[in-house]
């Protein structure tokens, strides 16, 4: 099936000019705060099954990285 210019659908020329680039062209920067804050989860789980001293641990660990990462994110711009 072609197009009214003799191209198929498939190979069709596509019109750009009213594309937008997409925003926010700056990407946050790489950190390592979201792999502490999974640590600090899991602690805090195991502790619930185990001993009360990892759910204290991972708690603290957890909202350490939680304030952290939120800071890190704050200060970026």
């Amino acid at each position: 099936m072609a197009s009214e210019n003799g191209q198929s659908g498939a190979f069709r020329a596509i019109d750009k000019s009213d594309w937008n680039i997409p925003q926010p062209a700056k990407l946050p920067n790489p950190t390592f705060w979201p792999a502490a804050m999974a640590l600090g989860i899991n602690f805090a789980f195991f502790g619930v099954v185990t001993s009360w001293a990892f759910t204290i641990v991972g708690a603290g660990l957890f909202a350490l990285s939680l304030g952290k990462w939120i800071g890190e994110l704050v200060h970026d711009e």
